[in-house]
């Protein structure tokens, strides 16, 4: 996996990978998106930011989660998940961005994004 890259689970919502996976694979976090319901306002994506997003659509950073790169591959690999298209850099930085200012993240995730120097502390 790659930073950007995404996948899902049957016909779930869209999983993002946020973190840099080439700077530790056992630290993979993941982020999906939702229906905007106006939870939480850090990131909002709109139709045009990615083929998946047909309306507004809110990152749902309270459900952020870690998962080792190995994991998410044998998902994919035993189509427990089907790959994606990855988002692009300017969606990705956007969602970063979000995942630095919500008060919604878990604190290990927001703790691998730091350390990677991905968003400030």
């Amino acid at each position: 996996m790659e930073a950007g890259d995404t996948f899902r689970f049957g016909h779930g919502h869209l999983q993002v990978v946020i973190s840099d996976p080439s700077l530790d694979r056992e630290k993979v976090v993941i982020v999906n998106m939702t229906t905007d319901r106006g939870k939480d306002p850090a990131c909002i994506l709109i139709p045009g930011d990615h083929p998946f997003v047909k309306h507004n659509t809110s990152i749902r950073y309270d459900k952020a989660r870690i998962a080792a790169d190995k994991e998410i591959e044998w998902l994919i690999s035993t189509s427990a998940a089907t790959r994606e298209e990855a988002v692009c850099d300017a969606v990705l930085e956007r969602i970063r961005r979000g995942a630095a200012v919500t008060a919604e993240i878990p604190f290990g995730c927001k703790q691998v994004l730091i350390n990677q120097g991905l968003i400030e502390p």
